[in-house]
Formats: structure tokens, sequence, C-alpha cells
């Protein structure tokens, strides 16, 4: 948590430069007198979208508890609420691999082994992108824009899901390698690879990620007074897988200059409105999931409960 509580500050630097680059960009002075004139409810109204987000992906996490055993009489629902809401802070950490927390918190709280829940927090991911790559199919067929990239990803999507349902060769590698351990998470991985599990797991995926398309569409609307619904589902989409694939924290930098970029380059923006769009983007979708997420882990480190962070 030391080490955490570096990155955060870190983290936060980075975005602020991060910001002010990609503001000065669309010339500050304009940008900032584009922030003054955005109407008070678009702030709230984005946040709804976003929370009805992690609502749906919420859903999808008890649904995947359920899957591999773990019940909410186990593990009461307020508490795997917590749980879920504290990965969010793991955003900040690099291809978000800091939401493994999740299952070291679930593994304190009532002592299941970690690679029971490991295999969870890559399902999640997996469902994501393949979520997000269903959003960008209307955008794809219309835009033509970045087909390669989007078609490797899903190849590497259904190759892996492919791979793990091979439990004849999964098995022989296990044998070989003889891991009790790994033996569990490949148990509990195909599990949550049915094709049952897949259809439900990707369908929440994917409308979760459209609430957070609609939010960008609605800020569209609001800044630029135009309406690209189709367009703001792949533009969020595309960059958030962008900013995904790059590794870097919260896809900082990477994210932002797309979202930037396609807003200019695919329904033909200015750069001062797609500053200001991609600013307040960020700001209600990232930062205020760092934000809940900071505030959840806070709350369960200070709760009487087994878990100590």
């Amino acid at each position: 948590m030391k080490n955490f509580k570096k990155q955060i500050v870190i983290v936060f630097l980075l975005a602020f430069i991060v910001a002010f680059t990609l503001a000065a960009y669309g010339d500050l002075q304009k940008v900032g007198l584009a922030l003054l004139n955005v109407p008070f409810w678009l702030i709230p109204a984005c946040l709804v979208f976003t929370t009805l987000n992690y609502l749906l992906r919420f859903l999808r996490w008890q649904f995947l508890l359920g899957q591999i055993g773990i019940s909410s009489h186990e593990l009461p629902v307020k508490k795997s609420l917590l749980i879920f809401l504290s990965g969010l802070a793991m955003t900040i950490t690099p291809g978000k691999v800091g939401e493994i927390l999740k299952s070291y918190l679930i593994k304190k709280e009532i002592g299941n082994r970690f690679a029971e829940t490991a295999p969870l927090i890559i399902i999640e991911r997996l469902t994501d992108g393949l979520g997000m790559i269903i959003l960008m199919s209307v955008g794809l067929l219309q835009y033509k824009y970045g087909v390669l990239p989007v078609l490797t990803a899903l190849a590497v999507c259904l190759l892996f899901i492919l791979f793990i349902q091979n439990q004849k060769l999964c098995n022989f590698f296990l044998q070989k390698i003889g891991r009790e351990q790994l033996k569990i998470f490949y148990k509990n991985s195909v599990k949550l690879l049915s094709v049952k599990n897949l259809i439900i797991t990707v369908s929440l995926s994917t409308l979760s990620w459209l609430m957070e398309a609609a939010s960008l569409s609605l800020i569209i609307l609001v800044v630029a007074h135009k309406f690209f619904f189709a367009a703001g589902a792949f533009i969020f989409s595309f960059a958030s897988f962008l900013g995904f694939a790059s590794l870097l924290p919260a896809g900082l930098g990477v994210a932002e200059g797309s979202l930037t970029g396609l807003l200019q380059m695919l329904i033909g923006l200015d750069k001062t409105p797609a500053v200001v769009i991609t600013l307040i983007l960020r700001a209600t979708t990232l930062w205020f999931g760092v934000f809940v997420g900071l505030i959840s882990l806070l709350l369960i480190s200070r709760s009487k409960s087994k878990i100590t962070v």
C-alpha cells in the first residue's frame, strides 16, 4: 500500500500534465471558457451513466462469483460491492493488473485460495474487451478505421477462449507442470468460459460500456451541438482499447490523445470542443471511478472484518 500511495501521487501528477498539455493544444483560454459554459446538469447526468456502468459490471461480478461457488451468504453483497468498487482504484496501475487486489481481499475475507478467484479478474477483462469490440463493430463498418488492431484483439480473445476450452491440451501441460494452484486456476477458468457464461457476461459488458458511450454522445451533443451515437460508441471503445493496450497507468496520454484525435478526424470537430469533450469524459468516467475506488478501499481497510489492507 505504501508503494500504491506513491503511485497515486505520481499518476495524479501525470494526469495533471496530460490535462494541461491537452488544454494547451486546444487553446487554454478557449478551453477554460468552454468548460465554464458547460451546463451544470451535464456532469451529474454523465455520472449517472457511469454509475449504471458500475452497476452492470457489479451484476457481472456477482454472477461470476456464483459460478465459482461463492454465494452471497458466504460473501455478503455489501462486502462484495466494496471489494468490487475497490478494484476501480486499481485502474491507475499498468494494464489494470492491480485489480488482482480483489482476489486478495476475497481471500482475506472468506479464506478462499487465491487461485480460485484470480480467473475471475482475467475473465472480467476478457469480456470487457469483447463488449467493446461489439460496440466498435458498427463504427468499423461505417468508418473503416482501426480494422486491423480490432480484428487482432478479437482473434487473441477467441484463441484464448479456445485454448482454455481445449481441456485435453491444457491438462497435458498441467500434468507436466504439476502445480496444484494452477489446476485450481484452470478448473475455474473453464467454468467461467462456458458458452452460457460467455453469453451472459459479454452481454452485461456490452451494456455496461454502452452506458459510457452514451455519456460521450451526450457530451458531444451539449458541447458541439451534434448527435453521433454510433460514432460516440466507436470513439469511446476504440480510445479505451488503445489506452488499455498501451499498458500505461489508466492509459494516460494515449486514451486522451486518441479521444481528441478521433473526435476531430471522424466527426469533424475543432480542436477546442474536442479537448473539452475529452476532459469532461475522463473526469466523469476514469477519475470518478478512481475516487469511488479509493473511498471503497478506505472503508474496507477501516472495517472490523478480517481484511487488512
